[in-house]
């Protein structure tokens, strides 16, 4: 009979010290007897192996994790080789984490597909304001960014503001803690670039439009927490929400493309914070891609890094960015020149 060999798997087996024949030597005390490697094989018997006992106390007892130095033979005639396995159970163990993993990607890409019609349906539904620069004056919000921070629409006049994050029109389906009010603001070195950005585009009749710049920590934990509550953290595993964001460092930006003269949005193929497949820098036809191929190369002319799953996510490379930072965004109305 041609036979294999082959080890016993590891097993857990537990001595009793209290017992006196686990006391006394070592020898006693490291000796367990191992069950079979598989009881309901008659091919591999029981057999004694060695463990070994490290600061062996009375009255206690220790559970220890040792190898079956026994061997088991069988006729190998057949075609079976290797360990004994049952391949009808692991079919279907493989069957149910295929249906599971199915399942699971079926259920975030439904609720993403539920969270954009939301939103679309809010915006729909809500008389939502004007951008920031194009309010009354009167109605526009100011407060003197911290220490190392400059406020986009006073370095860069006539730049536009769209901030979902102080509306319930974005991904949560509510304002962000932190955003008080609609403020947009960057470091001083990528502010500076952003600002060449906006005069290159200017002749073509274009101009950029910001979504989001500089980030309270707080706005980032509030989606994180959205994402694992409602969401099954869906968005954090496909890289659109992070845990931390170069957004709170000042250095990071959301934007998009508009007409000077009106301030139309001009075609993105999809919206911000759509956070699709559809949303991938290349995965647009037309305008759409043109426009965001655009938008690419001349952010990336002024030292701006691009995120190839968000058209609208540019990180500037010139400079470190500053210290994290959770100064919220606060409303503080301008002062009319009437008043005393």
């Amino acid at each position: 009979m041609n036979t294999l060999s082959r080890h016993a798997p590891y097993a857990q087996y537990t001595t009793d010290l209290r017992r006196p024949e686990h006391r006394g030597s070592p020898k006693n005390a490291g000796r367990i007897a191992a069950p079979t490697a598989r009881d309901d094989d008659p091919r591999c018997p029981a057999t004694e192996t060695q463990g070994t006992i490290i600061g062996v106390r009375p009255r206690l007892q220790v559970s220890v994790l040792v190898l079956s130095l026994g061997t088991c033979t069988y006729d190998s005639g057949d075609a079976t080789r290797g360990p004994i396995v049952d391949e009808e159970k692991v079919e279907k163990v493989e069957k149910v984490e295929k249906v599971e993993k199915v399942e699971k990607v079926e259920r975030g890409e439904r609720h993403t597909r539920e969270a954009r019609d939301a939103s679309v349906e809010r915006r729909a539904a809500l008389e939502l304001p004007a951008p920031a620069s194009a309010r009354d004056p009167a109605e526009v919000c100011e407060r003197e960014p911290p220490d190392g921070f400059v406020s986009l629409p006073q370095r860069i006049p006539g730049i536009q503001l769209d901030i979902r994050y102080h509306r319930a029109d974005n991904f949560t389906g509510a304002p962000l803690p932190g955003y008080g009010a609609p403020g947009a603001w960057l470091a001083r070195a990528p502010a500076d670039a952003l600002a060449a950005v906006q005069a290159e585009l200017a002749p073509d009749g274009v101009g950029l439009v910001i979504f989001d710049a500089y980030r309270p920590q707080r706005a980032t934990r509030a989606m994180v927490t959205w994402d694992e509550t409602h969401n099954e953290g869906a968005y954090l595993r496909g890289g659109y929400v992070a845990r931390r964001s170069g957004h709170a460092r000042g250095h990071t930006v959301d934007l998009g493309l508009v007409e000077l003269a009106s301030g139309a949005p001009l075609d993105m193929g999809s919206d911000f914070d759509d956070f699709e497949r559809s949303s991938h820098t290349g995965a647009a036809e037309g305008d759409a891609l043109r426009n965001r191929l655009l938008l690419r190369k001349v952010m990336r002319a002024h030292g701006f890094a691009p995120f190839a799953r968000e058209w609208w996510h540019f990180r500037h490379t010139g400079s470190p960015g500053l210290e994290a930072r959770d100064i919220p965004y606060e409303c503080d109305p301008v002062a009319s020149s009437d008043s005393p």
